[in-house]
């Protein structure tokens, strides 16, 4: 038998409705400011990790290994990957900016194909506003 330990983590936004659907319809959205979001019940760790989600600018990624040694625990970059991949707000808390250290997308609870679609939409929007902007275009993956 064994024993999993399960964190159960809320989090809530104050007036974040409005900007999820905008985001997904690719319009621009301003971002939702980290003091709206409650984090109730989560880690430390996990506040720490979902506060610098938030703090990665649209348009831009980090690596696991860089949230890590931003929240000051830089051997954690395996835990940050996992904090991610339980994030419930998926595309509020922009977990899909954080990629793996050699390039590759890494993982996403909504598939790498959505990530790789909000990444794209959110270079465009970059570059529509500032012309300088990369558009992140990952080659997918085949399944065999």
């Amino acid at each position: 038998l064994a024993e999993i330990d399960l964190e159960l983590c809320a989090v809530s936004f104050v007036n974040g409705r409005r900007n999820v659907l905008k985001l997904l319809k690719g319009e621009e959205v301003e971002d939702i400011p980290i003091s709206k979001f409650v984090f109730d019940g989560c880690s430390d760790f996990r506040k720490d990790v979902y506060r610098a989600l938030l703090r990665i600018p649209r348009g831009t990624t980090k690596t696991y290994s860089e949230i890590a040694s931003q929240i000051g625990r830089p051997r954690a970059y395996r835990a940050v990957a996992q904090a991610c991949s339980a994030n419930i707000l998926a595309v509020v808390i922009p977990c899909h900016r954080v990629v793996a250290s050699n390039g590759s997308l890494g993982g996403y609870s909504c598939g790498v194909d959505i990530k790789r679609q909000l990444l794209n939409i959110e270079s465009l929007a970059c570059v529509l506003k500032t012309r300088t902007s990369y558009i992140f275009n990952v080659p997918k993956t085949r399944t065999s």
